[in-house]
């Protein structure tokens, strides 16, 4: 991992595990071993530090030894084998996802974020959005998607399912205006 992908990596893990952007006195280094499992991966950052958030620091060591055992050395290879992602966003606060999050996965087909409560008070929040790179999806639904248009490098011809309920979105490609209720 490069040193501003550590950096931003740390503080989106810091903001989760600690509520502040930058780890707890005593935690540096359970949060570097942490970061080494997690590789970057915005979603693995934002579990782990939402897992791990008030807990002692044996649970720590006893999370990140399981890390150790269980996960293949490099979860950059746990994403690029990805084909579907579904996601229940209600029980989320906040997701912060890079611009390249989505491009780190070519095999992606299936990308479903849903939320399981109407309350619109549950609604995830999604930051540093731009233009995710998910070309090669064929099922498209995501409750509340930010944007206001659908990504530019979205295939019409490959794409067989689109739902976007309680999304921002004003417009599809081309210029095509769309009503979404």
């Amino acid at each position: 991992m490069k040193a501003l992908e550590y950096h931003h990596a740390i503080e989106l893990f810091s903001r989760h595990a600690f509520k502040q952007n930058h780890p707890d006195i005593g935690y540096e280094e359970l949060s570097s071993k942490v970061m080494k499992y997690a590789q970057g991966v915005p979603l693995a950052v934002k579990v782990l530090g939402c897992f791990l958030h008030k807990r002692e620091k044996e649970v720590w060591e006893s999370a990140i030894d399981k890390l150790q055992r269980i996960l293949h050395p490099s979860i950059l290879e746990g994403t690029e084998k990805i084909e579907g992602i579904c996601l229940d966003m209600s029980k989320v606060k906040e997701i912060c996802l890079n611009p390249n999050t989505f491009t780190k996965m070519p095999k992606l087909r299936f990308l479903k974020f849903y939320s399981s409560s109407f309350n619109g008070e549950n609604k995830c929040k999604v930051s540093y959005l731009q233009d995710p790179g998910f070309g090669e999806v064929k099922y498209l639904h995501w409750y509340g998607y930010p944007l206001k248009s659908l990504p530019s490098n979205l295939s019409a011809e490959k794409l067989v399912l689109l739902e976007v309920p309680d999304s921002n979105i004003e417009q599809l490609w081309d210029g095509v205006k769309v009503c979404i209720t």
